[in-house]
């Protein structure tokens, strides 16, 4: 990630903590619900691009981490090129 890496950011991700990705200009809400469910959604027109339910929230992520969602490619083949920003960042 310019700013880190996306292994912390994926550390960081509480049952219900909201963490955002700055993507080609674009931002996108991570969060995980409640241990075991995690979610990825466009943080404008809040469409979701995935979702997922599991016995832990490790799994949750590891499943995320293999999704081609950043225009149909995964989290680590872009990470160059994603930046974590806060919340009051982009509004």
């Amino acid at each position: 990630m310019i700013n880190d890496n996306y292994n912390d950011f994926l550390d960081c991700l509480y049952p219900d903590y909201e963490l955002y990705l700055k993507y080609n200009d674009h931002i996108y809400l991570v969060q995980g619900l409640h241990e075991g469910y995690l979610c990825f959604m466009d943080n404008i027109l809040s469409e979701f691009f995935f979702m997922y339910t599991a016995k832990s929230m490790y799994k949750c992520t590891q499943k995320f981490l293999i999704q081609p969602i950043f225009d149909g490619k995964t989290l680590p083949e872009v990470e160059k090129y994603v930046k974590w920003v806060d919340d009051d960042s982009f509004q």
